[in-house]
């Protein structure tokens, strides 16, 4: 089962149900990245042959077609890569040794014990370190799609898990991430995504307008069950 990152906002904004995309730029996309106004999307085939996708791209200087195959197919089970920590004694061996733990995470909850918190715990690790045996949360692919990063529409923006700050008589504000001390709002959905991505991929990113792969979800179990039960308030610490 493949994993996925996500900023600890991001994991709340998911478990609250307010974010089901992410957009990413892959690196099977680089070359087409390079330049991505000499390239244009023309549509995602499935291949039974191959048993995977590709998306494939015309160049203008050429009549022939690209194709590049994204990380995640409509239908796929992946899980969320958590930062966590095991007991102390278990600190010298990598996670693939270790067969059964308690487990903390380090924006809140744990699995495997009861609590909020391990006894005598141990270091935290990374969570690309994280192992589809300790994790909790799982996302099931509904669609996969393709286009150019500022062609996001409003309602887009705001399944990508932009925070609202307040909702009042004049409308819904959301943050704009740029702000040093997050105190800076925007009624733009546009406009705080945009804050949003260059806060997490640099200002270079937005301005080259990439091209990127956008996955659909919805939250499930890890056989694939959808899951309706509002999350634990400890799981949206940030």
């Amino acid at each position: 089962m493949k994993g996925i990152l996500f900023k600890p906002d991001m994991i709340a904004a998911i478990d609250s149900g307010q974010k089901t995309m992410t957009r990413r730029v892959e690196s099977c996309l680089s070359d087409f990245n390079d330049d991505p106004n000499a390239y244009n999307f023309e549509k995602i085939l499935y291949s039974n042959k191959l048993g995977y996708s590709n998306a494939f791209f015309a160049p203008e200087s050429k009549t022939c077609l690209l194709g590049k195959r994204p990380k995640y197919e409509t239908g796929d089970i992946i899980y969320i890569r958590e930062p966590f920590r095991v007991p102390r004694d278990f600190d010298s061996l990598s996670p693939a040794n270790i067969t059964a733990a308690p487990i903390e995470y380090k924006y809140g909850g744990t699995k495997n014990c009861i609590g909020n918190k391990i006894l005598n715990p141990g270091k935290w690790r990374s969570p690309l370190h994280l192992p589809v045996k300790f994790a909790r949360k799982f996302l099931k692919i509904t669609d996969v799609r393709v286009e150019r990063l500022k062609d996001i529409s409003d309602s887009d923006c705001i399944s990508e898990g932009i925070k609202i700050q307040k909702e009042n008589i004049e409308g819904v504000w959301y943050e704009k991430y740029n702000s040093p001390l997050k105190t800076l709002v925007t009624s733009d959905p546009y406009e705080s995504f945009k804050t949003l991505w260059q806060s997490i991929n640099g200002n270079k990113s937005w301005e080259l307008d990439p091209w990127v792969f956008i996955y659909e979800f919805e939250r499930c179990n890890k056989d694939g069950q959808p899951i309706e039960e509002t999350p634990l308030a400890s799981c949206h610490n940030n």
